[in-house]
């Protein structure tokens, strides 16, 4: 995968995660199903029968870890940074994933790009140019993540 650790890029966002629950998870068993962290809390949730109130964000993905096969959705995956220091002062960049389809910005100071990853999963051919249509719906979708995501203040007041 291309780059690493704080980037955009699919090096810097895929994660494995590792769960065991001998006798209820099978040994050995794999998915390749994408989560976010939001999801965990859904998915203790419904393990041990608790409701959430519907303005939590994230899905179970309890049926997965079961074995089951989960309902495939179309859902917006967002991602989000933060920096401080003097390079980046506080500002943000972000990407979006919705199907095999990626925008992303790597650096507040970089252009988007957009990428086809089940085609390119590598990242290195920026369609942004090629599909219009594409990076205009993504980027509407962006934009209202965004919008939302800053009605939640991420520093004290008083830093």
């Amino acid at each position: 995968m291309r780059d690493g650790k704080q980037s955009m890029y699919e090096g810097g966002l895929k994660v494995p995660a590792l769960v065991s629950w001998p006798g209820r998870i099978a040994a050995g068993s794999v998915s390749g199903q994408i989560n976010l962290t939001m999801d965990v809390l859904p998915t203790l949730a419904e393990l041990v029968g608790a409701s959430l109130p519907e303005s939590i964000d994230g899905r179970s993905f309890l049926p997965t870890l079961l074995g089951k096969e989960m309902p495939v959705t179309d859902r917006p995956l967002y991602f989000v940074r933060r920096e401080g220091g003097t390079r980046y002062g506080g500002k943000a960049y972000h990407a979006l994933r919705r199907g095999d389809w990626k925008l992303l910005q790597n650096s507040p100071y970089q252009a988007m790009e957009l990428y086809h990853l089940k085609e390119d999963p590598l990242e290195q051919t920026n369609r942004i140019e090629r599909d219009p249509e594409v990076y205009r719906e993504l980027h509407r979708l962006l934009r209202l993540q965004i919008q939302e995501s800053g009605k939640v203040p991420w520093q004290r007041p008083d830093e």
